[in-house]
């Protein structure tokens, strides 16, 4: 075939390019490398019985294929090969096609072919040290397989890999498994190798139409990363999965959102980024896995929330179309992959009952908005009563954490103090010591709250001068934003607060006679009622730049207590701490993403009565937490 100083002159012509099957990174950097060397001939790591298997799939790309055969000596089990854009070897073929270059498929192909389990780097680290020193840290481990049979098959590959380079004067490249790489390449570059005996052809291999269904579960890469891989390869551009995974979060944020008064807020995406990525690194990758994803979705909101990240991160759109024929229903064994089972418990069956207690509807579209005055408007008591029992577990909470800052731990010498901390002694165990806690004593009580939902700022804006108590008028609605309507009014008894805030407005959205359902973008609640002035229309507070920064003034200026409690996805300003400080007054700010999101769900949507006598049948239009 060709002579020994023939073969050391290949090797400026000779590319053995290094993969792991199926990874994204690898199939991006493997393009680069495609782009830069632009051989005349691309090999890979295929039997070369699927040649023509191969070639009709790669046809139908985007669209998934499925090459599948019979095991040989077991009819009744078949091999699979799943044609997807993130695989390298896709990728290789699919360059060659698309540039004219000579595409070939030059593996030996075996009965049973030996598995790699050894933990290879985590690919998600090839964008940023590259392809060279990745494989570099690969030849820490084992670079050949000890078995008959892939001896055999790097053995055919490098013959191959002989042949075309003798055959040809352009540049060869050979996309094939990291394991095989240094195996391959010493013998495409050592003696002549006899020609091996292999099949040409098998009449038995299938190519069929992956189910959608089935593109949901097998996809080597998640479906949301091989649609962002597949819409950016030819312009070249690499694809970071915290990038794609944070606008997959935000994507399924949107959809949540949907639901009334849904809301999740860029402090609690923040926290399923941090979380996600916590839980990669437990498992000692830098990027999560679907699962993962599914896990910390779950964790920070809720089983809905990971439901419709689920449905997003799996939905491949060109296989959404009808079924094609013969569209094979694949699933993770059948490809011999591990599996890891997650159960969604979705707050459906709460929505179907609520659904069971039936609310009549208008006689004619629009009649309740015709008759809805807004002269004397009311809040719903069962509705007073959830918002002032929050009121208090967000005064309780600031408490505890502010006695949990100021406590101190110490070894165990003449008393106990108010405990043992359990978790000190345990880290410290080598010492063979008890620690102790003395709680902080915390000074002052909570008198008000503010919670921000959104803080609805625009540039430019200026309280109204407009009066905003209910009873004479409907309140101001010269808030502008999403949220105009700014209201001020006192609590109807001794245990309910005086109470401002900003919302969408009443009247819009009629869930039955003289009831309307409205949103709050921000409260005020303080302590005790009876006390709080048009606060909208204040000229003490003109001058502040938003809605929010009002209510947290408001609240600073009315507390008849030390503590003002301010919950939202930012902390005040620090000009507001210092505010504080002159009036003797202390902020504790907690986090809008540290708190329950169904209950902050439950509390944003409100409903306003068009007068007192309407509370007689508005628990007959009012479902609780709609």
């Amino acid at each position: 075939m060709a002579d020994r100083s023939a073969g050391e002159a290949w090797g400026d012509r000779l590319h053995v390019f290094g993969v792991l099957h199926g990874r994204m990174e690898f199939a991006g950097a493997l393009r680069a490398e495609l782009e830069r060397v632009r051989p005349e001939v691309v090999t890979v790591e295929l039997p070369e019985s699927w040649q023509a298997g191969v070639v009709s799939a790669l046809a139908r790309l985007p669209k998934l294929s499925v090459l599948h055969h019979p095991e040989s000596g077991d009819p009744e089990k078949r091999r699979y090969f799943l044609v997807e854009p993130t695989d390298p070897f896709v990728e290789a073929l699919r360059w060659a096609d698309e540039v004219g270059a000579r595409g070939l498929c030059i593996d030996r192909e075996v009965r049973n072919p030996v598995e790699d389990l050894r933990p290879w780097p985590d690919p998600y680290a090839l964008n940023s040290i590259g392809h060279g020193r990745f494989l570099a840290a690969c030849e820490q481990y084992p670079g050949h397989l000890e078995h008959a049979d892939e001896e055999q098959r790097e053995e055919t590959m490098a013959w191959w890999l002989q042949r075309l380079l003798a055959e040809t004067k352009g540049p060869v490249l050979h996309v094939s498994g990291i394991a095989h790489v240094a195996r391959i390449r010493a013998l495409a570059h050592g003696d002549p190798l006899a020609a091996p005996l292999r099949r040409r052809r098998r009449s038995d291999l299938t190519v069929s139409p992956l189910h959608s269904e089935a593109s949901r579960e097998v996809l080597s890469e998640p479906a949301y990363l091989a649609v962002a891989y597949e819409e950016r390869r030819l312009s070249g551009g690499t694809v970071d999965r915290y990038t794609e995974l944070e606008r997959l979060y935000r994507r399924g944020a949107k959809v949540w959102e949907a639901a009334p008064g849904g809301t999740v807020g860029r402090a609690r995406l923040r926290a399923a980024l941090t979380y996600v990525r916590n839980l990669a690194l437990v498992d000692s990758r830098l990027a999560p896995d679907l699962f993962d994803t599914l896990v910390a979705a779950k964790g920070v909101l809720d089983d809905d929330f990971a439901w419709n990240v689920w449905e997003l991160a799996t939905e491949y759109p060109w296989q959404a179309d009808a079924e094609e024929a013969g569209s094979l229903r694949l699933t993770l064994e059948d490809l011999s992959r591990s599996t890891r089972q997650f159960r969604f418990q979705r707050r459906l069956r709460r929505r179907e009952m609520r659904l069971l207690k039936r609310r009549r509807r208008e006689a004619v579209p629009g009649m309740w908005k015709k008759a809805w005055k807004g002269s004397a408007i009311c809040s719903f008591p069962p509705e007073d009563l959830r918002i002032e029992s929050y009121g208090t577990f967000l005064a309780h909470r600031a408490r505890s954490i502010l006695g949990a800052e100021s406590s101190r731990v110490e070894p165990f010498t003449t008393s106990i103090l108010d405990g043992i901390d359990v978790r000190e002694t345990i880290r410290n165990w080598h010492e063979g010591r008890i620690y102790v806690r003395e709680k902080g004593r915390v000074r002052g009580k909570v008198g008000a709250v503010v919670v921000i939902f959104d803080a609805d700022a625009e540039a430019g804006w200026e309280p109204p001068d407009a009066p905003v108590f209910p009873g004479d008028d409907l309140g101001s609605m010269e808030g502008g934003g999403e949220f105009p309507w700014l209201v001020t009014w006192h609590g109807e008894h001794e245990n309910e607060s005086d109470m401002a805030f900003y919302a969408t407005p009443a009247g819009e959205e009629l869930v039955g006679p003289g009831i309307s359902r409205a949103r709050y973008g921000g409260f005020m609640m303080t302590w005790p009622p009876g006390r709080l002035l048009d606060l909208w229309a204040d000229p003490l507070y003109r001058g502040v730049k938003s809605k929010a920064e009002l209510l947290i003034l408001a609240a600073l200026d009315y507390s008849t207590e030390r503590l003002v409690v301010v919950v939202g996805e930012q902390p005040p300003r620090a000009r507001f701490h210092s505010i504080a400080a002159a009036l003797d007054r202390k902020i504790v700010y907690l986090p809008l993403g540290q708190l329950a999101p169904h209950a902050l769900q439950a509390l944003r949507s409100f409903h306003v009565l068009d007068g007192q006598w309407v509370r007689a049948y508005a628990n007959d239009y009012i479902r609780m937490g709609d």
